[in-house]
C-alpha cells in the first residue's frame, strides 16, 4: 500500500498513522481527516521511522499501532526516541495487556486507546494529546 496523505496543509495539525492493517488505518485517517488534521497513513512501521528520522518536525503527533510484523509499535517508538525525537505519541492496540504502564512511560506513551475505538474516544484522546503540553519522557 504505502503512503496514503489527506488533508491540506495550512495552520492544522499534522498526524501520522501507522497501522500494518490497510484498511484500519485508512479508515483512521479518514475520520481524521473530516475532523480537520492533516493526516498521513503509512502502512510499514519502518518507512514511518525513515520518514520521521528524514523530517522530525513533520509531524505533531504519531498514532501507532502496537502488533505489526517485522517491528511492533513500542519498538518504533523506541527507535524514534533514540533518534531524539519527542514527538506526542498515541498507541492503539488490540492486545493493550502486552503493553505494561512501566514499558509505556519508559518512553513517553500513555494509556493504550483499545482497538476497536469509537470515533469520539479517537478525537478525544488525540485532542488531549496534543493540549497536553506535556513533553514525552526520553528513553534512558
Amino acid at each position: 500500500m504505502g503512503e496514503v496523505t489527506t488533508g491540506p496543509a495550512g495552520g492544522r495539525k499534522s498526524v501520522l498513522i501507522v497501522d500494518d492493517d490497510v484498511s484500519v488505518g485508512q479508515l483512521a485517517a479518514r475520520l481524521l481527516g473530516h475532523m480537520g488534521y492533516e493526516v498521513t497513513f503509512i502502512d510499514k512501521p519502518q518507512v514511518a521511522l525513515e520518514r520521521l528520522r528524514a523530517s522530525p518536525q513533520e509531524f505533531d503527533v504519531l498514532v501507532t499501532d502496537h502488533r505489526m510484523p517485522m517491528m511492533t509499535g513500542l519498538m518504533l517508538v523506541r527507535a524514534i526516541r533514540e533518534a531524539g525525537i519527542q514527538i506526542p505519541v498515541l498507541m492503539v492496540s488490540g492486545y493493550g495487556e502486552e503493553l505494561t504502564p512501566e514499558n509505556l512511560e519508559a518512553v513517553g506513551v500513555g494509556p493504550v486507546l483499545d482497538k476497536p475505538y469509537s470515533r469520539e474516544d479517537l478525537a478525544t484522546r488525540l485532542q488531549s494529546l496534543l493540549s497536553s503540553g506535556t513533553p514525552p519522557k526520553s528513553a534512558d
